[in-house]
Protein backbone atom coordinates (compact mmCIF):
# COMPACT_ATOMS: atom_id res chain seq x y z
CA UNK A 1 0.00 0.00 0.00
CA UNK A 2 1.49 3.33 -1.06
CA UNK A 3 0.71 6.44 0.96
CA UNK A 4 1.94 9.90 0.06
CA UNK A 5 2.89 11.92 3.13
CA UNK A 6 5.06 14.86 4.15
CA UNK A 7 7.38 13.31 6.73
CA UNK A 8 8.42 16.73 8.01
CA UNK A 9 4.89 17.02 9.45
CA UNK A 10 4.28 15.07 12.65
CA UNK A 11 0.53 14.99 12.00
CA UNK A 12 0.93 13.67 8.46
CA UNK A 13 3.29 10.96 9.71
CA UNK A 14 0.87 9.93 12.44
CA UNK A 15 -1.93 9.71 9.87
CA UNK A 16 0.26 7.60 7.56
CA UNK A 17 1.27 5.19 10.32
CA UNK A 18 -2.32 4.91 11.57
CA UNK A 19 -3.47 3.93 8.07
CA UNK A 20 -0.77 1.26 7.89
CA UNK A 21 -1.83 -0.16 11.24
CA UNK A 22 -5.49 -0.15 10.23
CA UNK A 23 -4.67 -1.93 6.98
CA UNK A 24 -2.24 -4.56 8.25
CA UNK A 25 -2.89 -4.70 11.99
CA UNK A 26 0.82 -4.52 12.86
CA UNK A 27 4.11 -2.89 11.92
CA UNK A 28 7.30 -4.90 12.36
CA UNK A 29 9.80 -2.93 10.29
CA UNK A 30 10.52 0.73 9.60
CA UNK A 31 13.13 1.84 7.05
CA UNK A 32 13.66 5.61 6.94
CA UNK A 33 14.97 6.32 3.44
CA UNK A 34 13.41 9.67 2.52
CA UNK A 35 15.84 12.56 2.28
CA UNK A 36 16.96 15.62 0.36
CA UNK A 37 20.37 17.17 -0.32
CA UNK A 38 19.51 20.84 -0.15
CA UNK A 39 21.75 23.63 -1.49
CA UNK A 40 25.09 22.57 -2.93
CA UNK A 41 28.40 24.33 -3.40
CA UNK A 42 27.58 27.09 -0.91
CA UNK A 43 30.26 27.62 1.79
CA UNK A 44 28.90 27.70 5.33
CA UNK A 45 29.87 31.35 5.86
CA UNK A 46 27.96 32.39 2.75
CA UNK A 47 24.69 30.63 3.56
CA UNK A 48 21.95 33.15 4.29
CA UNK A 49 18.72 31.19 3.95
CA UNK A 50 17.36 29.83 7.21
CA UNK A 51 14.67 28.17 5.12
CA UNK A 52 17.26 25.96 3.40
CA UNK A 53 18.52 24.77 6.78
CA UNK A 54 15.05 24.21 8.17
CA UNK A 55 13.80 22.24 5.16
CA UNK A 56 16.77 19.85 5.10
CA UNK A 57 16.74 19.28 8.87
CA UNK A 58 12.95 18.88 8.92
CA UNK A 59 13.02 16.11 6.29
CA UNK A 60 16.35 14.41 7.05
CA UNK A 61 16.26 14.46 10.87
CA UNK A 62 12.80 15.29 12.16
CA UNK A 63 11.18 13.04 9.53
CA UNK A 64 12.94 9.88 10.73
CA UNK A 65 12.24 10.90 14.32
CA UNK A 66 8.51 11.37 13.70
CA UNK A 67 8.31 8.04 11.84
CA UNK A 68 10.29 6.15 14.48
CA UNK A 69 8.24 7.62 17.31
CA UNK A 70 4.92 6.70 15.71
CA UNK A 71 5.99 3.21 14.67
CA UNK A 72 7.80 2.38 17.93
CA UNK A 73 4.61 3.02 19.89
CA UNK A 74 2.84 0.36 17.82
CA UNK A 75 5.74 -2.06 18.20
CA UNK A 76 5.75 -1.53 21.98
CA UNK A 77 1.99 -2.05 22.26
CA UNK A 78 2.25 -5.32 20.35
CA UNK A 79 5.13 -6.50 22.54
CA UNK A 80 7.08 -8.47 19.92
CA UNK A 81 9.84 -5.96 19.23
CA UNK A 82 10.81 -4.73 15.78
CA UNK A 83 13.53 -3.34 13.54
CA UNK A 84 14.20 0.27 12.58
CA UNK A 85 16.78 1.23 9.95
CA UNK A 86 17.73 4.85 9.36
CA UNK A 87 19.65 6.13 6.35
CA UNK A 88 22.53 8.43 7.13
CA UNK A 89 25.43 8.88 4.69
CA UNK A 90 29.19 8.79 4.37
CA UNK A 91 28.66 12.52 4.91
CA UNK A 92 27.43 11.69 8.39
CA UNK A 93 30.85 10.25 9.22
CA UNK A 94 33.15 12.72 7.49
CA UNK A 95 32.28 16.28 6.46
CA UNK A 96 34.77 16.23 3.59
CA UNK A 97 32.88 13.39 1.93
CA UNK A 98 29.88 15.57 1.10
CA UNK A 99 31.12 19.15 1.42
CA UNK A 100 29.99 21.72 0.55
CA UNK A 101 26.52 20.29 1.20
CA UNK A 102 26.39 22.03 4.55
CA UNK A 103 22.82 21.42 5.87
CA UNK A 104 22.86 17.90 4.39
CA UNK A 105 26.12 16.99 6.15
CA UNK A 106 24.87 18.31 9.48
CA UNK A 107 21.58 16.45 9.08
CA UNK A 108 23.32 13.14 8.37
CA UNK A 109 25.50 13.48 11.46
CA UNK A 110 22.21 14.07 13.28
CA UNK A 111 20.71 10.84 11.94
CA UNK A 112 23.55 8.86 13.53
CA UNK A 113 22.93 10.57 16.87
CA UNK A 114 19.21 9.91 16.57
CA UNK A 115 19.93 6.25 15.81
CA UNK A 116 22.02 5.83 18.95
CA UNK A 117 19.48 7.58 21.19
CA UNK A 118 16.61 5.49 19.82
CA UNK A 119 18.65 2.29 20.15
CA UNK A 120 19.33 2.99 23.82
CA UNK A 121 15.74 3.93 24.66
CA UNK A 122 14.07 1.10 22.75
CA UNK A 123 16.38 -1.80 23.60
CA UNK A 124 14.24 -2.89 26.54
CA UNK A 125 11.35 -3.37 24.11
CA UNK A 126 13.44 -5.61 21.81
CA UNK A 127 13.46 -2.96 19.11
CA UNK A 128 16.78 -2.77 17.25
CA UNK A 129 17.75 0.53 15.65
CA UNK A 130 20.66 0.81 13.22
CA UNK A 131 21.80 3.18 10.50
CA UNK A 132 23.35 2.73 7.08
CA UNK A 133 25.93 5.22 5.79
CA UNK A 134 26.14 4.81 2.00
CA UNK A 135 28.85 6.30 -0.16
CA UNK A 136 28.35 6.66 -3.91
CA UNK A 137 25.40 4.53 -4.99
CA UNK A 138 24.10 4.28 -8.56
CA UNK A 139 20.79 6.11 -8.24
CA UNK A 140 19.24 9.19 -9.79
CA UNK A 141 20.00 10.98 -6.50
CA UNK A 142 23.76 10.69 -6.80
CA UNK A 143 26.59 11.66 -9.07
CA UNK A 144 27.78 15.24 -8.94
CA UNK A 145 30.20 15.68 -11.83
CA UNK A 146 32.94 18.24 -12.23
CA UNK A 147 30.35 20.58 -13.79
CA UNK A 148 27.91 20.15 -10.91
CA UNK A 149 25.53 18.07 -13.04
CA UNK A 150 23.71 15.19 -11.38
CA UNK A 151 22.75 11.78 -12.70
CA UNK A 152 19.15 12.94 -12.46
CA UNK A 153 19.92 15.79 -14.85
CA UNK A 154 21.31 13.37 -17.41
CA UNK A 155 18.18 11.22 -17.13
CA UNK A 156 15.97 14.27 -17.70
CA UNK A 157 17.91 14.77 -20.93
CA UNK A 158 16.88 11.30 -22.07
CA UNK A 159 19.76 9.08 -20.91
CA UNK A 160 19.19 5.71 -19.31
CA UNK A 161 20.31 5.32 -15.70
CA UNK A 162 23.21 3.07 -16.73
CA UNK A 163 24.44 5.56 -19.36
CA UNK A 164 24.08 8.45 -16.92
CA UNK A 165 26.19 6.62 -14.34
CA UNK A 166 28.94 5.97 -16.88
CA UNK A 167 28.98 9.63 -17.91
CA UNK A 168 28.93 10.95 -14.34
CA UNK A 169 31.85 8.78 -13.30
CA UNK A 170 33.75 8.83 -16.59
CA UNK A 171 36.84 10.49 -15.19
CA UNK A 172 39.21 8.08 -13.39
CA UNK A 173 39.63 10.53 -10.50
CA UNK A 174 35.90 10.29 -9.82
CA UNK A 175 36.50 6.79 -8.43
CA UNK A 176 40.07 7.23 -7.25
CA UNK A 177 39.14 7.45 -3.57
CA UNK A 178 37.01 4.27 -3.63
CA UNK A 179 39.27 1.23 -3.02
CA UNK A 180 36.84 -1.16 -4.72
CA UNK A 181 37.03 1.04 -7.82
CA UNK A 182 33.31 1.36 -8.49
CA UNK A 183 30.13 2.82 -7.09
CA UNK A 184 27.61 0.66 -5.26
CA UNK A 185 24.38 -0.77 -6.62
CA UNK A 186 20.92 -0.25 -5.10
CA UNK A 187 20.40 -4.01 -4.78
CA UNK A 188 23.55 -4.22 -2.65
CA UNK A 189 22.15 -1.62 -0.29
CA UNK A 190 18.86 -3.53 -0.24
CA UNK A 191 20.75 -6.66 0.82
CA UNK A 192 22.15 -4.83 3.84
CA UNK A 193 18.70 -3.54 4.74
CA UNK A 194 17.31 -7.08 4.49
CA UNK A 195 19.99 -8.27 6.91
CA UNK A 196 19.31 -5.47 9.40
CA UNK A 197 15.57 -6.16 9.51
CA UNK A 198 16.03 -9.92 9.86
CA UNK A 199 16.58 -12.05 12.95
CA UNK A 200 20.23 -12.44 11.91
CA UNK A 201 20.90 -8.91 13.18
CA UNK A 202 19.26 -9.41 16.59
CA UNK A 203 22.57 -8.76 18.37
CA UNK A 204 23.17 -5.44 16.60
CA UNK A 205 21.79 -2.07 17.65
CA UNK A 206 22.94 1.52 17.64
CA UNK A 207 25.36 0.93 14.77
CA UNK A 208 26.09 3.25 11.82
CA UNK A 209 27.38 0.91 9.12
CA UNK A 210 29.68 2.21 6.38
CA UNK A 211 28.67 1.08 2.89
CA UNK A 212 31.21 2.98 0.82
CA UNK A 213 33.39 0.56 -1.15
CA UNK A 214 36.09 1.13 1.46
CA UNK A 215 36.22 4.89 0.90
CA UNK A 216 36.59 5.85 4.55
CA UNK A 217 39.82 3.84 4.76
CA UNK A 218 41.38 6.52 2.57
CA UNK A 219 40.85 9.32 5.08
Amino acid sequence: MAIEADISSRHKVEEMVARCKDEFGRIDILVNTAGIKGPANVPVLEMVSEGDWQKVLAINVMGPYFCAKAVAKIMIERGNGGKIVNFSSIGGKMAKASAPLVPYTVSKFGVIGLTQVLALELTSYKINVNAICPGSIATEFSGYTKDGVTIRSYIRDGMTLDDAIVKAYAEPKALSDIPLGRIGRPDEVAGLVAFLVSSESDYMTGQAINFTGGKLMCH
